[in-house]
Order: structure tokens, then C-alpha cells, then sequence
């Protein structure tokens, strides 16, 4: 199949589905870029010194509002919302240094670098990453009992290089009341944070190699959407367009007020505030009898931004995601009838029909893409090619040769700490095969969340063999490594993709884009050893609720393993299977049948436990969008966005607000966002 073949993964919309993102004009500029000397100027040196100045402080607000208080959960979303709030904050400076000193105004390349740096930063130091970290080097030495008997189970088969085994380090860490800096403390973090730095900052630069070589395939052949950089795109448009749109502000007005309006019923009880959110929208306690019952939990949430995000992403998914939700339930409800889940209590295995899916979509995506990587190996190997990465940000050469470097050092890091050699080419390809799809699916359709519970390695793997065959140290190692693939919300990849995206619609140099996401990365790294400890010994890790959740998941998950090894799963293989084959379908019907309503993505996400707390944003978006549609054709489509687009940031601001307000007082205040 040529380049130039149809993909099963990218087909030609229906004409209702041609929603193309404008706000007054273009956002998305031609792919064709000028020279380097002509674009030099756009990413400049300021920026990314400013950027890597507020890494620290990014990074602090981070770990004390996820990490400590499990509060406002910024970077679980596609759109971070600090990085958002962040971004208007300069603008607001930027208007005032346009009226005394213009020439020290930030240009719209200036922001959307400074946006870039922030947003893969906070994915790095966010709630999937460094902070569940933080509750996996000291919790075993912390937690270890006679009774639990981690002693005998696995303590001696932890690398003491990457956790803290100290007693007193990790009894304060946990504690609180302690200084991280003035007890010496510090000395037992030196080199967990070097190894852990060393290893993740790896598979980092893997994910952004990747990037590099896939980003002319999607970005510039198939043309993807990329919808969640429409919105800093708009807010950063130069002559400010979109910030005189009155639909907007009416947006902007009606989040902004209605989470106003929560934060102080919050404070003040007798305040009558508008529910939208929370436990009063649970309907699963309502099912008691058999087999309703079966239905969990069940919430009715309505966030308004994702609603506002929802309106920007292709109307089968935003159908297909909520659509495939209810019939996860539906199958835990027959599952209850049938009596199957007596028999199998994971039934139906929401979680393997979710990874069969998203491994079934990478691998087709690497499939179609097979002639242009083919292209991609000439240009490596110095032969005649078709694709050119004059323009890339990085040769392909130094991708793929950046690529297999990394692959060395994380096979050899996972075999000296324990893991078996035979499970390390499918461990990372499995992680990787996540990452590509995950980076598709936001390049693509803009999911405002990518949890996709137990799509990881380690769930997947043990599916298959069990545990039964695996020694303690490769046991051991699976867990350490769960912290940084357990969920897969917070996510390097999509964001290097959508950086570069940015950085080709604004016509500035790709290579330099890339060097301010790496030094955003290797600084993000450091600061978030330096002050996420420094937090839990001030504050107590034991209060932070997530940190806690991963400790015991990961050391408990471990030794139930080696207590009470875990046989080959048939079942979870056939669900995983049949997951796989059923997206496979989804993609061939899709080229088949025009309007066709399912999308692929939107069944793994349905079933993956991604959309639990927002499948009914999705719905309510649906039904809103569609009745534009119908009723005013694109053109009321198109005129409408500033008004979804004005409800993101609405609730992004006032929610980022209350998170400051926090911060300053000590306290926890009212969280919009916990997901």
C-alpha cells in the first residue's frame, strides 16, 4: 500500500462531521513552513529562559494541590488546567508591558513555547507520574510489619538504589512535622532521584524520538485535527480576535459563575449553589436489587468544560465514547443476570477489552504507516528517499539512533534492578504501542482525558502467564514500574506531538521546540526531587491520599503475588482478543459505511475506565451539538466554538483561582476537578 493509500484510521467524514475548528479564520495553519533562517526568530531565547523559570513554581503548585492534598487533579486532563490559567496570566502582564514597554511584549511563538514547556512539565510532575512516584521509594521500608511479612516476601529483592531505606527517612517522610533539607534527609534521596531521573527521563526522550519520526505522517499526510491546541492557539492569536468574541465571554461568564457560586457554597454551606458535580449525581446506590445492582457506580456529572472541550471533537467518538460506556454496564448487568460474574468476578474485563483495542489501533497505525517508515529507514540509511526531515525536529538518523540508545540503557536499567531479559522486548513494546496510540487518538480527536485503566504492560502480560513463572525479582521490578503506567492520563507523548504541532502551525523551527521540551523535561525532573520530598516532610505523606493509594496498591498487588500466584487468565485472553477484533471491525466498517457512528477509539475509552465521572458531558454535548447542526449548518457550528471555548476557560480561571486561594490560606478549598 502506497503513502498515498486511504488509512483505515483516517477516513473521509460524512458531511454533518466536517467540523472544522475556526475562530474568524484558520486556526490551523498550511504544514508547509518557511526556511529556518525566516522562523529563527519565533522561539527565542527569553522564552524558554522564562519557560524553565516557572517550572519550579509550576511544579510546587502541582505537588501540593494534587500530591499533598489529592485536591484539584490539573494535569489528570489533556488541557491542563494550570497550564491554561498560567498562560492567561502572562497575557494579562503582556497587555500591560504592551502599553509601557512594547518591545518587551511576548509574541504569540513566545507564549505557545512557554505553554509547551509548562504542559509537558506538568504531565512529568503531575498525578500519574512523579507524584504517585513519590509513593513508591519510601513506603515499603515505612510499612513493613511482622504481620504483613514484606520482610520475607520482597524487601530483599528492592534495588536500595532506587528506594529509600532508611528507617528514620522514611518514618518522617510519612509522618510529617520534619525538614527535608535541615535533618540531612536530603542524603537518602540523592541517589533514588539520580537512578529514577536517569531512567524516565530515557523513556521520555524515547517517546519524543518517536515523536520526531511520526509527526510529517500525521501532521502533514493524513492532516489531523489536533484539537486541544486550538484553544491556547485562539487565546494567543495575535490582535486578539478571540478575546473580543462576545460569545466567548458569555462562556466564560456562565463556568466562571457557576463555579464562583460552588466555591463559596463550599465555604458556606447556606449558600444555594447549582450541583453539577459530586456525589449527589451518584445513581448507582439506587440499583439494590440483582442484577441492577451489578451497574456500580453510576454519576451524572455535567462538567461544563467538558462540555466546551467535547464540542471540539469529531461527533462519532463523542457519541461512540458514551455510547460504549452504557453498554459496559449493560454488560455487568447480564454478567449478573447470566451468573457469570460468580463464576469470574473480572467479567466482563472491561479493562482487557480496552487494551486489545488500543493495541490493535497502534499496530494498524503502524501497519498503515508501513511505506512511510519504510521512507523514514532510506533517509536513516542514507539511501534516496521520499520524505525529507529538513524541517523535523530532530534527522531521522538521530531519532531512531536516540531511540535505540534509550532502549539500551532502559533494558539494561530493568535487568540489573531484577526484571527477566526474555520479558523486556514485550514489557516496552506493549508500553510504547500505549504511548503511540494514546499521542494518536489526542492528535486526532482531542479526548479530553486518556485514563484507560489496566492498558499497561504489567496487566497485560500477567493476563497472559501469570505470575506463577515469574521469579520475585522480575515481580518486583513489574511493580517499582507501575507508577509510571498504571494510568495513562498524564502523557508526554501527545503533548511533544501537539508541541510540534504548534510550533509548524506558527511557522517557527521544530528543532527548537524540541530543545525547550527537553530542557523543560531534564529541569521538571530535578525540581520535582528537590521539592516533592521537601512537601511530605513538611506536611506527611501519609495525608496524601494518592501517594498513599499507589504505595499500597503497588506493595500490596506484590505480595499477593508471590503469596498466591496468579495463574494464565483464558478469559481475560478471550476478552482481550475479542476487544482487539472488535476495534479491528469498528476501523473496516468505518471505511465501508459512510456516517458510519462508531468510532474505535471511542469503544477502548467507553469500556477503559476512562469516562466515569464525564460519559454524561459527553451525551449532553451530543444532544447540544447536534441540534446546532441540524438547525444551522456549519456556519452556527463554527460560530458557536468561542462559546464552548469561553466555558473551558471560564472554569479552568476560577477553579485555578480557588487552587491559589488554597495555597495561601493552607487549606483545601473547592475542587471542580478530581477525575
Amino acid at each position: 500500500m502506497s503513502m498515498e493509500t486511504r488509512d483505515v484510521l483516517t477516513v473521509p467524514s460524512s458531511p454533518p462531521e466536517r467540523e472544522t475548528l475556526l475562530v474568524g479564520k484558520p486556526l490551523i495553519a498550511p504544514p508547509d513552513s518557511p526556511p529556518p533562517s525566516e522562523t529563527a526568530r519565533g522561539i527565542t531565547r527569553r522564552s524558554i529562559l522564562l519557560g524553565l523559570a516557572l517550572i519550579p513554581l509550576n511544579v510546587y503548585w502541582v505537588g501540593t494541590i494534587e500530591g499533598v492534598w489529592h485536591g484539584l487533579h490539573f494535569t489528570c486532563l489533556s488541557l491542563a488546567m494550570n497550564v491554561v490559567f498560567i498562560l492567561l496570566a502572562l497575557m494579562v502582564v503582556n497587555s500591560l508591558l504592551g502599553r509601557v514597554r512594547p518591545n518587551l511584549v511576548l509574541s504569540q511563538a513566545e507564549l505557545m513555547t512557554i505553554f509547551s514547556m509548562l504542559a509537558v512539565s506538568s504531565v512529568l510532575c503531575g498525578h500519574d507520574r512523579l507524584v504517585t512516584l513519590m509513593g513508591v521509594v519510601a513506603h515499603a521500608t515505612r510499612y513493613v510489619t511482622p504481620e504483613n511479612k514484606w520482610d520475607t516476601l520482597f524487601m530483599d529483592y528492592l534495588p536500595g538504589p532506587l528506594v529509600i531505606q532508611n528507617e528514620a527517612a522514611a518514618r518522617y517522610y510519612y509522618d510529617g512535622g520534619s525538614s527535608f533539607w535541615a535533618t540531612g534527609y536530603w542524603r537518602y534521596w540523592v541517589v533514588p532521584a539520580l537512578m529514577w531521573t536517569s531512567f524516565w527521563g530515557a523513556l521520555v526522550g524515547m517517546m519524543f524520538c518517536l515523536t520526531a519520526v511520526l509527526r510529517q505522517r500525521w501532521s502533514e499526510s493524513e492532516r489531523l485535527s489536533y484539537p486541544i491546541i486550538q484553544i491556547p492557539l485562539a487565546m494567543t492569536e495575535p490582535g486578539g480576535v478571540f478575546w473580543r468574541n462576545r460569545w466567548m465571554w458569555i462562556g466564560f461568564g456562565f463556568a466562571a459563575a457557576l463555579d464562583t457560586l460552588s466555591g463559596l457554597a463550599f465555604l458556606f454551606p447556606s449558600i444555594p449553589a447549582l450541583t453539577y458535580q459530586g456525589p449527589a449525581l451518584e445513581m448507582g446506590p439506587n440499583f439494590t436489587s440483582r442484577p441492577w445492582s451489578a451497574i456500580g457506580s453510576l454519576r451524572l456529572d455535567v462538567y461544563p468544560f467538558m462540555v466546551g472541550i467535547a464540542y471540539l471533537l469529531p461527533t462519532h467518538l463523542i457519541f461512540s465514547t458514551w455510547f460504549f460506556y452504557l453498554v459496559g454496564k449493560a454488560q455487568m448487568v447480564l454478567g449478573s443476570a447470566w451468573g457469570i460474574q460468580e463464576l469470574s468476578p473480572q467479567f466482563p474485563y472491561h479493562g482487557m477489552q480496552s487494551a486489545g483495542a488500543v493495541i490493535a489501533l497502534g499496530l494498524t497505525a503502524l501497519w498503515e504507516a508501513r511505506g512511510y517508515l519504510g521512507q523514514v529507514w532510506l533517509r536513516v540509511a542514507g539511501r534516496p528517499s521520499e520524505v525529507s526531515d529538513a524541517k523535523e525536529a530532530m534527522s531521522y538518523r538521530a531519532a531512531v539512533f536516540g531511540f535505540g540508545i534509550g532502549f539500551f540503557w532502559v533494558s539494561g536499567f530493568s535487568v540489573w534492578i531484577g526484571m527477566s531479559p526474555v520479558l523486556i522486548v514485550p514489557y516496552f513494546l506493549i508500553f510504547f504501542l500505549v504511548a503511540l496510540t494514546v499521542a494518536r487518538l489526542r492528535a486526532d480527536t482531542g479526548i479530553p482525558a486518556h485514563g484507560l485503566t489496566n492498558v499497561n504492560p504489567q496487566d497485560i502480560l500477567i493476563t497472559f502467564s501469570g505470575t506463577g513463572e515469574m521469579s520475585r525479582p522480575t515481580l518486583t521490578t513489574m511493580s517499582l514500574f507501575a507508577w509510571f503506567n498504571r494510568f495513562n492520563r498524564a502523557h508526554p507523548m501527545p503533548v511533544a506531538l501537539e508541541s510540534l504541532k504548534a510550533a509548524s502551525v506558527l511557522r517557527v523551527e521544530q528543532r527548537r521546540m524540541m530543545s525547550a521540551l527537553l530542557l523543560a523535561t531534564v529541569f521538571t525532573l530535578l525540581c520535582g526531587f528537590a521539592i516533592y520530598p521537601a512537601l511530605m516532610y513538611r506536611h506527611g505523606a501519609a495525608l496524601a491520599a494518592e501517594l498513599n493509594w499507589t504505595g499500597w496498591a503497588v506493595y500490596g498487588s506484590l505480595a499477593s503475588w508471590v503469596q498466591s500466584p496468579k495463574k494464565p487468565d483464558p478469559m481475560g485472553m478471550g476478552f482481550f482478543a475479542g476487544g482487539g477484533g472488535f476495534a479491528v471491525l469498528l476501523m473496516f466498517l468505518r471505511t465501508r459505511i459512510v456516517g458510519f457512528p462508531f468510532h474505535p477509539m471511542g469503544y477502548a475509552l467507553g469500556v477503559g475506565g476512562t469516562v466515569d465521572r464525564w460519559w454524561m458531558a459527553l451525551l449532553v454535548c451530543s444532544v447540544v451539538k447536534g441540534c446546532i447542526i441540524r438547525y444551522t449548518g456549519m456556519k452556527g457550528y463554527r460560530q458557536a466554538i468561542p462559546f464552548f471555548m469561553g466555558l473551558v476557560i471560564g472554569q479552568y480561571v476560577v477553579s485555578c483561582i480557588w487552587a491559589i486561594i488554597a495555597m495561601i490560606v493552607n487549606e483545601p478549598m473547592y475542587w471542580s476537578w478530581t477525575g
